[in-house]
C-alpha cells in the first residue's frame, strides 16, 4: 500500500506542476497570447471527453502511463525547439514558434487527460479512510 500511495502522490504532484506550468505560461508562447490562452482552454474539453472513453475501454493503468509518457515527450521536445532557425544566410530565418505552441498544447492535452484519469484511479483504489 505504501508503494501505491507513493506512486499516486508522485503522479499527482507531476500532473499539478506540469498542468499549471503550461496553463500559466501560455502567454509566453509565440503568437497571439489571447489565441494561445483560448486554445489552451479549448484543448481541455476533448481531453476530458477522450479520457472518459479511454477509461471505459482500456482501464486505468495503461492509459495513465501512456498519457504521462506522451505528455512528457511533447513538453520536452517543445522545450528544445529554438524560436528561430537560420536557413541559408545569417539574415534569413524561419520562425518555429508555431511548433513549440503545438507541442505545448499536445502536452497540455495529455496532462489534462491524466488529471482526469488519476482522479478516478485514486478514488477507486484507495478506501474512504485513506482519501
Amino acid at each position: 500500500m505504501r508503494l501505491i500511495v507513493t506512486f499516486h502522490l508522485q503522479c499527482r504532484i507531476v500532473n499539478t506542476l506540469v498542468y499549471y506550468g503550461i496553463s500559466l505560461n501560455t502567454a509566453a508562447l509565440s503568437g497571439n497570447m489571447y489565441l494561445n490562452f483560448a486554445i489552451s482552454g479549448f484543448v481541455e474539453i476533448p481531453a476530458y471527453i477522450l479520457s472518459i472513453f479511454i477509461l471505459n475501454r482500456f482501464g486505468r493503468r495503461w492509459p495513465l502511463c501512456l498519457m504521462l509518457l506522451f505528455g512528457g515527450v511533447a513538453c520536452i521536445v517543445a522545450f528544445f525547439i529554438p524560436k528561430r532557425k537560420y536557413i541559408a544566410q545569417p539574415g534569413d530565418f524561419c520562425h518555429l514558434g508555431w511548433m513549440t505552441t503545438t507541442l505545448a498544447m499536445a502536452g497540455k492535452f495529455c496532462i489534462t487527460a491524466t488529471f482526469a484519469i488519476i482522479y478516478v484511479f485514486s478514488a477507486e483504489i484507495f478506501p474512504t479512510v485513506v482519501r
